[in-house]
């Protein structure tokens, strides 16, 4: 309503406060199918964002395979940037704001892991 992302439809009386329902506007549609297909930052626990972008998709019946792709895209491409780290090389961008290359005498680093012995 404040946004123009949904507007009221209708008010019911109820056993205590008015029920009021709602609809999603075209412009609210348009919001919900970026949102879905903005993927999750692969870090930490993303389960549980990913699991409900999911759910949403397929209440709208919305493509919920091409979200999980996005997502499955992002992941591959985060987990390749932590495997060129791991070896020590550079990652293949360096521009200001991404993640700065560890080295090998930086165990902090996110994602940088001892070698395992021989």
């Amino acid at each position: 309503m404040r946004d123009g992302l949904i507007t009221q439809v209708e008010t019911e009386p109820g056993a205590g406060p008015e029920r009021k329902r709602y609809e999603v506007t075209d412009t609210g549609r348009q919001s919900v199918e970026q949102w879905l297909l903005t993927p999750v930052t692969p870090a930490g626990d993303v389960q549980a964002d990913i699991f409900a972008k999911t759910v949403i998709a397929l209440m709208l019946d919305d493509d919920a395979g091409r979200l999980l792709d996005l997502q499955r895209a992002e992941h591959m491409a985060r987990m390749r940037e932590l495997t060129r780290l791991k070896q020590g090389r550079r990652p293949a961008h360096g521009a200001a704001g991404r993640p700065r290359p560890c080295s090998t005498s930086r165990p902090t680093c996110a994602g940088w892991r001892p070698p395992r012995p021989a």
